[in-house]
């Protein structure tokens, strides 16, 4: 009998100590996602550890599966099951639709993961809903040294930066907006749910990309400022995105804008606009937006282009005009360090 007890035992001491080894390591991998960029190494190891922790689970429960059967039989056990999977379901939808105030845990990662270094060499593939008969057009964009640099206080005492918002469209050769292909979702959403107050990624941001924003308002004010365009998070260094146009087009424009937010310096101080009140607000605006272009011309004998800058937005997104004259714009025209693109048949 005392020989069943010590079995025992020492199978109840390794299932304690694995379990809280795998909880452990779990926990480690965890917090490693939650405030770096994605690793696929580390999200292996998570993967394995969470599969390893199952097991565990199932082993434990094996054990002791009467004592279980018995508990789930009570009043108790059938409260704590329905509150748990009511507690799921909240979870869930609060995390999908980004709700407050849950989703400030999930801000607050995507803040941590911004203030992590470029690594040369990483690329970030962003892939658009594309019409397999269309041609192909993909974009190559390389951060430049101040995509994501100038710190600013953060939380008990760290520091954070802030990524750039982004936009890439096409248009007719007189101006005319044709095609959205990508834009951030900072930018996006918040003419997407305009009218939610229960989000938490709906600040109005006008100052961001006002070219874009105020081309697309221009084309139809009553639509979804995304109806043609993907969204997505800031990519956290270089990327590529791979989208498709019309058939029709033959020469074209490709436009794209890029604003980074508290990119002040000697001329566009925090002070030079007191009587704007964007400007002067809570939005640490900085330098207006760059924007660059490229002339399509699928006539000619090349099927790559560079897009250069060619002018700014409004330092507060007051109107959408286009402004040539780059006087006191520095450190903005190095977020980016270039970008190619490439057209070819479908």
């Amino acid at each position: 009998m005392k020989h069943k007890t010590n079995i025992k035992n020492k199978k109840w001491i390794l299932l304690n100590f694995s379990n809280l080894l795998v909880f452990i390591f779990l926990s480690t991998t965890g917090i490693l996602l939650y405030a770096t960029p994605y690793n696929s190494f580390i999200s292996g190891i998570h993967i394995w550890l969470a599969i390893c922790f199952v097991l565990v689970i199932m082993f434990h429960i094996k054990s002791h599966a009467e004592s279980i059967i018995t508990y789930f039989k009570t009043k108790t056990a059938k409260w704590v099951i329905t509150s748990c999977l009511i507690f799921i379901v909240i979870l869930s939808t609060s995390i999908y639709y980004r709700l407050t105030p849950l989703s400030t845990v999930l801000n607050f990662s995507d803040k941590l993961k911004r203030t992590v270094t470029i690594e040369e060499g990483e690329y970030q593939v962003i892939r658009t809903k594309k019409n397999i008969n269309e041609k192909k057009i993909t974009i190559d964009v390389k951060a430049g040294k101040y995509y994501r640099d100038h710190s600013v206080p953060f939380f008990f005492g760290l520091s954070t930066t802030s990524t750039p918002q982004m936009a890439f469209w096409l248009e007719d050769m007189n101006g005319n907006l044709i095609k959205t292909l990508y834009t951030t979702r900072k930018t996006s959403y918040p003419a997407i749910y305009s009218d939610s107050s229960s989000r938490s990624d709906t600040i109005q941001r006008p100052e961001a990309l006002p070219y874009w924003i105020h081309k697309k308002q221009s084309v139809n004010k009553k639509t979804s400022i995304v109806l043609d365009a993907i969204s997505g998070a800031t990519p956290h260094g270089h990327y590529e995105i791979q989208s498709s146009f019309p058939n029709s087009l033959h020469r074209f424009k490709l436009l794209a804008e890029v604003n980074r937010s508290f990119d002040f310096n000697n001329y566009y101080t925090k002070e030079k606009y007191p009587d704007d009140l964007v400007y002067s607000g809570d939005g640490y605006p900085g330098q207006p937006s760059v924007i660059y272009a490229a002339e399509i011309n699928l006539e000619s004998n090349t099927n790559v282009y560079v897009m250069k800058p060619i002018g700014h937005g409004h330092y507060s997104g007051a109107d959408g005009k286009l402004y040539q004259d780059m006087v006191g714009i520095d450190t903005a025209l190095q977020i980016i360090q270039r970008i190619i693109v490439e057209v070819n048949e479908p």
